[in-house]
């Protein structure tokens, strides 16, 4: 939006016929993007008189040379613009969304409580802030440890999102997850996390991720890397 350039114009009064060709009528993607010019200070956000918005309405493939045909709110032409525009902008809701969900501060946690399939823990901070584990047993925790294990779940990338739902939850076997994880915060709400391995039709397992905090849920698809995360011998 900063930066692209128009190419060419291709027609300075379109057809509606014309606009149905270059893919414009109806759009194949719109971006509007909204501004404001700042006064002498650097304010006027929410003045009505230096508020600006930009829209432009993506078509199709130029296949001669890649680019992608474009108009402008206001402006009838129809121009072309590099074809690298139409990959910037035309974004779905994936692309644009925070691949990163299971991941916690650590500055924020109080505790972890773990079923696995293989193991089983609790961990606790004491009053000095270090790491004690209480499950299955009393004794000081490797903080390093608990470290690398937060980093190696904030790595986790969610490969797609799915609707939640208690059907969709069941269909991906969450109702009896491989592992269910519950970290309490030192001043938000607590966070669960469950893992589930679902084998479907002879196709390859897939793992599935539900992160619930409140009202907010998060389902998703996730690498079968993440069920080992929290799967660790405690001692």
């Amino acid at each position: 939006l900063q930066s692209a350039k128009f190419k060419a114009t291709i027609e300075e009064a379109p057809t509606d016929a014309e606009l149905e060709k270059y893919g414009l009528k109806p759009p194949v993607f719109m971006v509007a993007a909204k501004a404001y010019v700042p006064d002498a200070s650097g304010k006027g956000k929410d003045d009505p008189a230096r508020q600006r918005t930009v829209t432009l309405y993506g078509g199709i493939e130029n296949t001669f040379d890649g680019s992608v045909y474009v108009r402008r709110e206001g402006d009838p032409r129809v121009y072309a613009a590099d074809g690298s525009v139409r990959y910037a902008l035309e974004k779905d809701l994936y692309a644009l969304r925070d691949k990163e969900f299971l991941g916690l501060d650590e500055a924020s946690l109080k505790a972890i409580e773990v079923k696995a399939r293989t193991n089983a823990y609790a961990l606790e901070r004491d009053a000095s802030k270090s790491w004690r584990m209480t499950k299955p047993s009393a004794m000081g925790a490797d903080a390093n440890r608990v470290k690398r294990l937060l980093r190696a779940l904030r790595e986790q990338r969610a490969l797609s999102f799915l609707s939640d739902s208690a059907e969709e939850r069941a269909k991906r076997g969450l109702d009896k997850p491989v592992v269910d994880a519950r970290f309490t915060l030192d001043k938000a709400k607590p966070v669960r996390v469950r893992l589930s391995q679902v084998k479907q039709d002879g196709a390859a397992p897939r793992v599935f991720a539900l992160r619930e905090q409140g009202a907010e849920v998060t389902l998703a698809e996730v690498p079968e890397a993440a069920l080992g995360v929290l799967d660790v011998p405690p001692v």
